[in-house]
């Protein structure tokens, strides 16, 4: 967004005026003879103005399309490197352009996942109490109903109906 921001500040800054100077050389008569004089005007052309408007906008909408795509490129990559990532723990990747450049590489994280899982969904229920017996309850549900403890979403259904059900130790709201 700041790049973004920073290409509208740009389009404020881009000078309209579409000016043109013109030399002219004039006869002035005065004092007991002919005296030449050089004249300087400025005079603004409308059809050269609104050429120039139409320029600078069509740039400006260059710059901030260019900065859009690249935006929504990064938020695919960064999508498709997390499925990769789920299904090939500790593999290496390679992002490549069409051309076959290498853009970026790493390694994907271990697969065990749930202390992230488990910390997000915590942040989010203050009133859940960390005990031996919430976590027993959660991860007993977690395995009877097949749910994933590298999710969040596992977490939030264990909590949801655990706590429906009283069978969680929770702090009073």
């Amino acid at each position: 967004m700041r790049r973004i921001a920073a290409i509208l500040g740009l389009a404020l800054c881009v000078p309209v005026a579409a000016q043109t100077t013109t030399n002219t050389t004039c006869n002035t008569q005065g004092g007991g003879g002919t005296a030449t004089t050089n004249c300087t005007s400025t005079t603004t052309n409308p059809s050269a103005q609104k050429q120039q408007d139409y320029d600078n906008g069509y740039k400006v909408g260059q710059s901030l399309g260019n900065a859009l795509a690249a935006g929504i490129q990064a938020h695919s990559l960064s999508k498709k490197l997390k499925k990769y990532c789920e299904a090939h723990p500790n593999q290496t990747w390679t992002y490549r352009n069409g051309a076959g450049q290498e853009i970026s590489s790493g390694t994907c994280p271990d697969a065990d996942r749930s202390g992230d899982a488990a910390n997000a969904f915590m942040a989010k229920h203050k009133d859940y109490i960390m005990g031996r017996e919430n976590a027993d309850a959660m991860i007993g549900y977690m395995d009877a109903h097949n749910l994933n403890p590298n999710n969040e979403k596992s977490y939030e259904m264990a909590y949801k109906d655990l706590k429906k059900e009283n069978k969680l130790h929770l702090y009073a709201n």
